[in-house]
């Protein structure tokens, strides 16, 4: 498994009670792959030729895209839940869909003449939706957010590595029991998240933490979590797993009242193909560039279902807490010798 499909699966498996680095597989990782797959066939179908069928009655290209589509999008459709946006080119095409008034799912080859016209009358005005330079904005808005926020984390994070020669990255998903993940609101995962980054300026697990960033997300089945990750100063932390596993009980028991749960990725750091968590040396390119990779998945666009909250609340963020400016102190910096 590469390091995207382990992000994908961490984000969608619940975690464990009674482990910080066991995950549960649930519904929501196969929902997550039919949204992907809605989305590449989507633009699979916005390339393709016009046309459903050739000259001799078989299926084309574009047929064989619409087929699947056909059987898999009410699926998807059904499995929006509050607070989800669809992407702008499913949605499109769900619009598109619901004008039509076909019943589906549909087999193609078993259509009738009439839904032969109107499945191709779909995908002419599907096609000049998405060509629109309405829908082009409507794409740049879907993805604003996100790429404003990797440019300000890593913005954040090179700002951290000119005041430290080291950073001890910590890495923890949080999340809720099964018992009462679905009862979370987005105002009671809001308090939680406020409780346990205030603490961050007064607790002595935090005592060296110089920041933070956190992505809210929202699951069918695994209600609401986080993605977080704490910045430490490298040269006062050495022991990154168990520092994160403190920080995730004392979610788990002081900030939820028990009712919460971690995933603790320091502790399977090395299943990663490259690794940007723990220690993480300021010249040290190659870890450097995995964090980044790790802080740009925290920070990714949303795929094909976009998490939207009441009064468009913040669903990431980042600590002000950078170290000191001033005389930078310690030795002076030497390559780093691999």
């Amino acid at each position: 498994m590469n390091d995207d499909d382990l992000a994908q699966l961490e984000s969608t498996s619940m975690h464990h009670p009674d482990s910080d680095t066991t995950l549960l597989v649930t519904p929501d990782w196969d929902l997550l792959k039919t949204q992907l797959r809605v989305l590449f066939l989507l633009r699979k179908l916005m390339a393709a030729e016009p046309a459903i069928f050739n000259r001799r009655g078989k299926l084309t290209l574009a047929g064989h895209y619409l087929q699947e589509l056909l059987q898999i999008m009410p699926g998807l459709i059904a499995a929006v839940g509050e607070y989800q946006q669809l992407h702008p080119t499913i949605a499109a095409f769900r619009q598109e869909m619901e004008r039509c008034g076909l019943v589906l799912p549909l087999t193609l080859l078993a259509c009738t003449r009439q839904d032969i016209a109107l499945l191709e009358q779909l995908l002419s005005e599907f096609r000049a939706t998405v060509n629109s330079a309405k829908h082009q904005r409507q794409l740049r808005n879907f993805q604003r957010a996100a790429n404003k926020n990797l440019r300000g984390a890593l913005a954040y994070i090179d700002g951290l590595f000119e005041r430290r020669s080291r950073l001890s990255v910590v890495r923890l998903d949080l999340s809720y029991e099964k018992t009462v993940a679905k009862s979370i609101t987005a105002t009671l995962t809001r308090l939680h998240r406020k409780r346990l980054f205030k603490r961050v300026q007064s607790h002595p697990l935090f005592e060296h933490c110089d920041g933070y960033l956190w992505k809210l997300e929202r699951g069918l089945h695994k209600g609401f979590h986080y993605h977080t990750c704490f910045l430490f100063d490298g040269s006062r932390i050495r022991r990154d797993i168990l520092l994160a596993r403190r920080i995730g009980e004392y979610w788990k028991q002081d900030i939820t009242g028990g009712t919460g749960l971690y995933f603790n990725c320091n502790a399977i750091q090395h299943t990663y193909t490259h690794s940007g968590i723990g220690d993480v040396h300021y010249l040290d390119q190659t870890k450097r560039a995995a964090l980044q990779k790790a802080i740009t998945y925290i920070t990714k666009v949303d795929a094909a279902v976009r998490l939207v909250l009441p009064g468009n609340a913040r669903t990431f963020g980042r600590g002000e807490r950078f170290v000191q400016l001033g005389a930078r102190r310690g030795r002076r910096r030497q390559p780093l010798h691999q």
